[in-house]
């Protein structure tokens, strides 16, 4: 699921728990309302960010010739990757968890040198930035 689906489906999720809160403006209490409750419970499972584990495999002679990879690639990345300069969180093979910038430059490559296949496991976004609450 891309971000922007992301985005999209909490959007609707949000609306749909609206729709639950006008219901209960004329009706009994929806507080105890199991759909009330897995809505909620979506929407914050939904935010939380995620790691992104770190999938890829080696280029075949047969992938190389019909997707045109040059001969210097010898691995494919098989999952969702960063954006140009995209600031995110890498967990390394070692344990280590990581603050790093990564850059589409045709290989992503990371700000720290660290490398996706040598490297690093899994990946997330950065989570969005606190925006303080109503009672603060």
């Amino acid at each position: 699921m891309t971000d922007n689906e992301r985005k999209e489906y909490i959007s609707a999720l949000r609306q749909l728990l609206a729709m639950c809160e006008f219901v209960d403006q004329y009706g009994d209490s929806m507080d105890s309302d199991p759909y009330f409750d897995a809505v909620e419970t979506a929407i914050e499972s939904l935010n939380e960010t995620r790691w992104i584990p770190v999938k890829w495999h080696e280029i075949t002679e047969e992938e190389r010739e019909r997707e045109g990879y040059p001969k210097d690639w010898v691995v494919y990345i098989d999952c969702e990757m960063p954006c140009d300069k995209q600031e995110i969180l890498v967990q390394t093979k070692s344990g280590y968890i990581r603050w790093d910038v990564c850059y589409e430059d045709g290989e992503f490559s990371l700000d720290s040198g660290w490398d996706w296949i040598d490297d690093i496991v899994a990946w997330m976004p950065l989570p969005e930035p606190y925006k303080g609450g109503e009672e603060e």
